[in-house]
């Protein structure tokens, strides 16, 4: 289910793309916003699932910064 809802978003993500810098963006110039050599794109950001499949990979191999994991999932961590 999960792949199939990442399909359609990134469908989606592209229509709107194609939408934004296709359509939208040359009104806006044609209207005088000074947006003639603007384009839109999403940024490509793994989800919190994703990236902790990357991290349980890793950990047996190296040590993860312990910031990184904070920040990242909101997890306050406490050395013993």
């Amino acid at each position: 289910m999960e792949r199939t809802e990442e399909r359609i978003s990134e469908a989606d993500k592209m229509n709107f793309t194609r939408f934004v810098n296709g359509t939208l963006l040359p009104k806006l110039t044609d209207l005088g916003s000074p947006l003639d050599k603007c384009t839109f794109s999403f940024s490509s950001q793994k989800s919190k699932s994703e990236l902790w499949r990357i991290v349980e990979g890793l950990l047996p191999h190296y040590q993860i910064q312990q910031e990184f994991i904070e920040r990242t999932f909101g997890i306050p961590l406490k050395s013993e």
